[in-house]
């Protein structure tokens, strides 16, 4: 068969690169943005948290064959025991109202999801953070 690492790696490096990268923005993506917080161990709760989710649109499809995971990623923290992925579209838009009126719906629709990851990852890190209780970085 001819088997070496360098056929292994032309056969599966780049799928696992890109495989790899996509799922870290995805997840980056759902848990900063420029209006999210950050808690230390002293104030942060699992409420406080998942409030700090971000429902993020990726459209071409890509939020069906997430499972709509990154859409109804705040309904996700909410309910994660009660609300299957194929229902969080249903439970998106039945809480996100109320959530908006409260203040705490973060919802992002991208046009361009490969620059929104750049701007966010390169401005929201260690030194950009926003603290909850106003600590500096």
């Amino acid at each position: 068969c001819g088997f070496s690492a360098r056929t292994m790696a032309l056969a599966y490096g780049g799928c696992y690169f890109c495989f790899s990268f996509w799922l870290f923005m995805v997840t980056f993506l759902q848990h900063h943005d420029h209006g999210t917080l950050v808690y230390d161990d002293s104030d942060w709760s699992f409420l406080k948290g998942a409030f700090e989710t971000v429902d993020r649109t990726y459209g071409f499809g890509l939020d069906q064959l997430h499972h709509h995971i990154s859409d109804g990623h705040v309904v996700h923290h909410l309910f994660f025991t009660q609300v299957p992925h194929y229902n969080l579209p249903k439970a998106t838009e039945a809480v996100a109202p109320l959530l908006k009126k409260a203040g705490v719906y973060k919802k992002v629709t991208h046009d361009n999801y490969l620059r929104d990851f750049w701007r966010t990852f390169t401005t929201c890190n260690f030194t950009g953070w926003k603290w909850a209780n106003g600590k500096s970085n």
